[in-house]
């Protein structure tokens, strides 16, 4: 354990078991999946419609964003998968934290700590909406920090060198997605579709960014019971 990670760990942890109510409202930070999403979610809508002499462009690294956010994500859980598995700070006895009063040792207990994806999506809407504009760029970093990064070290879900991989690691993939190059060829042709069927466009905006406000949460469900699904039909075919 380095001494970076200990020392963010145990001064966070040092107001934890203190308040139930306080670490019932902070487990409940990093539990509800609007909370989470739903405030980027309406940055991102409010960054789309504001006035600008380059909204053209500002909405053509919006709609990169949309696709790097994912990405980030998908690269994170691949990580997760082919890195050494790193045991959450909350199942790390040599930390001897405390933990919050609504916080249980079997949670997250086979998932690996390093990097976090929470971190990774949502550092990416982040960097694209710093991009756009700076003032609701700050306003994002500042929520996405408070609200949930700092709650997960909080709860012993991650280290701060976790975050800070997932948000270096989601805010790399946006920066490329909007680089001029890949800007100009993925976006255009998407953003013509506001001129020639802005119902099909706005409809698909709406669905990924209530996707968003709920954390992907039907996503992940959806190709959870898919998987679950195809394993079983795989394995009664003993394929």
């Amino acid at each position: 354990m380095n001494f970076f990670d200990a020392g963010i760990l145990h001064f966070l942890n040092g107001f934890a078991h203190h308040s139930w109510t306080f670490d019932f409202w902070v487990h409940w930070l990093t539990a509800d999946d609007f909370q989470k999403g739903g405030p980027v979610a309406l940055l991102l809508w409010w960054a789309w419609f504001l006035p600008s002499e380059r909204q053209e462009e500002n909405r053509q690294k919006l709609i990169c964003v949309a696709f790097s956010a994912v990405a980030a994500v998908l690269v994170s859980r691949l990580s997760s998968e082919v890195l050494p598995f790193r045991a959450r700070p909350l199942h790390l006895s040599a930390l001897h934290l405390q933990l919050p009063y609504t916080v249980s040792v079997t949670e997250l207990v086979h998932w690996n700590s390093f990097p976090s994806d929470h971190a990774a999506l949502f550092y990416a809407l982040v960097t694209g909406l710093f991009l756009v504009n700076r003032r609701i760029g700050i306003i994002a970093f500042l929520y996405v920090t408070l609200f949930i990064s700092i709650p997960r070290m909080y709860l012993g879900f991650h280290y701060p060198t976790d975050i800070i991989a997932g948000g270096l690691l989601g805010g790399s993939v946006t920066w490329l997605a909007c680089h001029p190059v890949v800007r100009g060829k993925l976006a255009p042709p998407i953003l013509k579709l506001t001129a020639s069927s802005p119902s099909l466009f706005y409809a698909c905006c709406f669905f990924y960014t209530y996707q968003l406000a709920c954390s992907f949460s039907w996503v992940n469900k959806t190709l959870s019971t898919t998987l679950h699904i195809t394993s079983g039909v795989m394995t009664k075919l003993h394929l």
